[in-house]
């Protein structure tokens, strides 16, 4: 015997239908392109070499530690927010490698490239340095509430001096840079610009925290 589909039914079924399609939007959330759905795209952090050198050379060497603040930013995939004190993961776009860890390379090359240290080089890397920068990420993420949105870049630094085990000095850092569009490609753009910004005041702090 066959059963007719109630009016409750339909309404309870279109209402699940609703539900699910919102969350896969929300997956989803920001378009990266025409032509969606997309394969996953992976993008580099790749900010430009700074255009001057420090004024003076620290004798010292300097080793260089990046962490990130909380497990979320261990991931490739890239943050956005809708809300805050929210963070959700891009569906089609992750970087090609996890955020601290990819920063930490970026932090090595700009100081080195900057010319403030006799020897700048990741942890553990083998060299004697007498300088440890420590850096934890604290936000790095494509703050969505309002499109097109802000890429946004928080870090704590602190500089130990390993000789005498001194804290030198520490530090917050945070910077932001407003996204073109509503897509991954133009939030990766901005994400370059918040970080060079920041990388400009890191090493000016650095060089005057390190000369005390």
């Amino acid at each position: 015997m066959k059963r007719s589909i109630t009016r409750d039914a339909m309404r309870r079924a279109a209402r699940r239908i609703a539900a699910v399609a919102a969350a896969g939007l929300l997956a989803g959330c920001i378009s990266i392109g025409p032509g969606d759905p997309t394969p996953l795209t992976w993008y580099e952090l790749a900010t430009p070499l700074p255009a001057e050198t420090a004024q003076r050379t620290d004798p010292r060497g300097l080793w260089i530690d990046v962490l990130p603040g909380s497990s979320f930013y261990e991931a490739t995939s890239i943050a956005y927010s809708r809300a805050p004190a929210q963070r959700a993961y891009y569906q089609f776009a992750s970087w090609t490698e996890p955020v601290a860890q990819r920063l930490a390379r970026i932090v090595e090359r700009d100081l080195r490239a900057r010319r403030g240290f006799a020897e700048v080089g990741a942890i553990g890397g083998g060299s004697r340095a007498e300088l440890y920068l420590r850096i934890v990420v604290n936000d790095f993420y494509h703050d969505a509430a309002v499109e097109p949105g802000i890429a946004r870049v928080a870090f704590s630094a602190e500089l130990l001096d390993l000789a005498t085990r001194r804290n030198l000095g520490r530090r917050a850092f945070s910077h932001a840079a407003p996204v073109g569009e509503a897509d991954a490609a133009r939030a990766v753009a901005a994400f370059d610009v918040a970080v060079a910004a920041a990388l400009d005041e890191l090493a000016g702090w650095l060089s005057e925290t390190a000369a005390r």
